[in-house]
């Protein structure tokens, strides 16, 4: 059995930040309709030209009130992203286990979510805009969302097959793990970028973690 970690538990320091108490009280029908007029303002724009005004204005409340759900825009979004964090935690546990640990099967599985995820017409443009966000390399948002995602993969990396893997220190797993998570971002992105090229971008990465697996040159004779 292995021992992944639990998804984010949106609590405590470093984790990714829930919204107030305040919030989380409200009627599920008033969370909903806050929700969905985020949701929905974040698939309308770029996530730098998101208005505050338009999501109090669809939700139908305040703008003190927003400010006492949510501390900022970041906060806003963590909160979005975290349903689909958890999600996606729960089906890497699935898979790890069904495939005895097996890190490749996990990260196309990772990819597959991540697509089926984004491809409802509201979810597609939300994750266009938040990927594209993301590309620009923007430090400071979405970083509770990294060290969870971070925690959760040292953890994901700390239980799996390793065996034939050529370094299994410590720091040659961090490069691994580096690796293997740019390799991932970068098929999401490719995705999201342009919905007609899915099956490509899921062929493509494949082939990638072919590569990755067994690198990119021959391996040669020792008498050669």
């Amino acid at each position: 059995m292995y021992n992944l970690p639990v998804a984010p538990s949106n609590t405590g320091a470093g984790g990714i930040s829930l919204p107030t108490q305040r919030f989380l009280k409200l009627s599920e029908q008033k969370r909903a309709r806050v929700t969905e007029a985020v949701v929905c303002e974040l698939a309308r724009v770029p996530f730098d030209m998101v208005s505050i005004n338009r999501i109090i204005q669809n939700a139908d409340i305040s703008r003190g009130s927003f400010y006492q759900y949510f501390t900022d825009k970041d906060d806003m979004l963590d909160y979005v992203l975290s349903s689909y964090h958890s999600a996606l935690f729960e089906t890497v546990k699935q898979v790890f286990e069904q495939s005895d640990g097996d890190v490749f099967q996990v990260l196309g599985q990772m990819l597959r979510f991540t697509i089926s995820y984004g491809t409802t017409e509201l979810n597609r443009d939300f994750c266009r805009n938040v990927f594209r966000h993301i590309s620009r390399g923007d430090i400071n948002a979405f970083e509770p969302l990294r060290v969870e995602t971070r925690r959760f993969m040292q953890g994901f990396l700390h239980d799996a097959d390793l065996s034939d893997f050529r370094d299994r220190s410590e720091h040659g797993l961090e490069l691994a793990f580096d690796i293997l998570a740019a390799l991932l971002r970068y098929a999401i992105f490719q995705a999201f970028m342009d919905l007609d090229r899915v099956p490509q971008v899921l062929d493509d990465f494949e082939k990638i973690l072919e590569l990755a697996k067994y690198g990119l040159l021959k391996v040669k004779n020792v008498n050669d």
